[in-house]
């Protein structure tokens, strides 16, 4: 691939949109990075958008392979590749059907390697650290509030906050159709 292949002006895809996208088309995508994992010749990583997630693969050079596992969780990336549809269902990620053929992996802004809270603990139920064999970490109220942005990031506070904007944009809504506004 070329570097006439890539049009740097061309616009990310959020991944919603990425849904509706035909197979074998070049895309670019930018997220936090929510996992990434090499084995041997290729690189796992699942980049997440909100509450949308995606599978993204790499097969090649063994450079690129570390340099793609030495990023740290939550770094936001942007990742140039060729959309594909999956040789099985991915597991894990909200966008099943379909992966992404990394081409090009860029670390825009990079997390710590030890984040004070991660969004796995985070998202877990209260119920998952009261068990008795209880292997998670337990963030803690003061430890949520103090790193509030990780906190937000988690699929329930996501959700929480959709949920309150189709509220207030039907109340909107219901208050112009009345004349209010």
């Amino acid at each position: 691939m070329s570097q006439d292949d890539f049009n740097i002006e061309e616009p990310c895809q959020s991944l919603k949109e990425l849904k509706a996208i035909a197979e074998d088309k070049n895309v670019r995508v930018r997220g936090f990075l929510y996992q990434a994992r090499a084995t041997g010749k290729c690189a796992f990583t699942v980049l997440r958008q909100g509450v949308d997630t995606l599978q993204c693969v790499y097969f090649g050079q063994k450079d690129m392979i570390r340099y793609i596992n030495s990023v740290p969780r939550e770094s936001f990336v942007e990742i140039w590749g060729k959309f594909q549809k999956a040789e099985q269902d991915v597991q894990g990620c909200s966008i099943k059907s379909k992966e992404l053929q990394i081409e090009r992996f860029f670390a825009i802004t990079r997390a710590p390697q030890t984040l004070p809270l991660q969004v796995e603990d985070a998202a877990r139920p209260d119920s998952a650290f009261n068990q008795p064999d209880n292997k998670y970490v337990n963030p803690g109220r003061d430890t949520r509030l103090d790193f509030r942005v990780l906190d937000l990031r988690t699929p329930a506070n996501q959700s929480i906050f959709r949920v309150r904007m189709a509220i207030q944009q039907a109340f909107c809504a219901f208050l112009t159709q009345e004349g209010f506004m």
